[in-house]
């Protein structure tokens, strides 16, 4: 997930962070209430802490990126180095012929182990990054929702439904987008900066006993 999908879906999916509902339960349960309607995903994407909080976590990204390269480069050329030099060795060679030279054989898994050891610490640093974008569309998304309830309490609304939610038509007046992105703009021109969440993996569970006999 990109920064920009990140901020997006965080978008998409603050209906429910903002306690907006479909518009079945909405209009079942409305009656005479006050309902006004939002566009969540474009008040992040258009808003100047949105705006901001993207340029900054471009910014992360690209520091830990570099970080995480510079760390792990010395040990994917060495890999790649060991598998070009076993290349030609394995070529025409059976498991059996393989496992049949101790040597080569330890070579050989040496090389498998150290392969899946770089692809477990992308795969961690991918999780990461991924992380670390939600975590800052949450901020974002944080810092939002007193706006919006600012503006509701206004407009005198007891239900705001998500624009994404599947409305097909609704007039302008109840629309509260544009006076939520103004007012948003006004309260946190900039976003915090967001931090590094690094992912760490569940600890592996421990084997089953073998039930006694």
């Amino acid at each position: 997930m990109r920064i920009e999908t990140a901020l997006a879906a965080a978008g998409a999916m603050a209906a429910l962070a903002l306690g907006a509902m479909s518009v079945g339960t909405a209009m079942a349960q409305s009656g005479n209430a006050q309902v006004v309607v939002i566009n969540i995903q474009r008040v992040v994407q258009e808003s100047q802490a949105g705006q901001d909080m993207r340029t900054k976590l471009k910014a992360l990204m690209e520091q830990k990126q570099r970080e995480f390269r510079t760390q792990n480069e010395g040990a994917a050329n060495a890999v790649q180095a060991e598998g070009r030099v076993l290349q030609p060795q394995l070529e025409g060679k059976t498991q059996q012929q393989i496992a049949a030279q101790p040597d080569l054989k330890n070579r050989v898994e040496s090389l498998m182990r150290r392969q899946q050891d770089l692809a477990q610490k992308s795969q961690i640093f991918e999780a990461s990054m991924q992380q670390t974008e939600q975590k800052a569309a949450d901020e974002l998304l944080r810092l939002l929702d007193p706006v919006v309830g600012q503006v509701m309490t206004q407009r005198g609304a007891t239900i705001v439904l998500n624009a994404q939610g599947g409305i097909a038509k609704a007039s302008p007046s109840v629309d509260i987008t544009q006076e939520v992105t103004t007012r948003f703009n006004a309260s946190n021109p900039r976003a915090p900066q967001p931090t590094w969440a690094p992912y760490i993996p569940p600890a592996p569970q421990p084997s089953a006993a073998a039930p006694k006999k």
